[in-house]
């Protein structure tokens, strides 16, 4: 019995940090996109005016 507890609890563990590992993969690439475009606009304003 002590063993399925064990096994359910390690799968549930491993579930919750891939779940945490993805949303903190998502939160990532939508700060370094919006870095980035927030860069590209920087650098198109500094273009067009010179």
């Amino acid at each position: 019995m002590a063993d399925q507890l064990l096994t359910a609890a390690m799968v549930h563990v491993l579930a919750l940090a891939g779940f945490l590992a993805g949303i903190a993969t998502l939160w990532a690439i939508s700060r370094a996109c919006r870095a980035a475009r927030a860069g590209l606009r920087w650098c198109w304003r500094r273009c067009a005016h010179g």
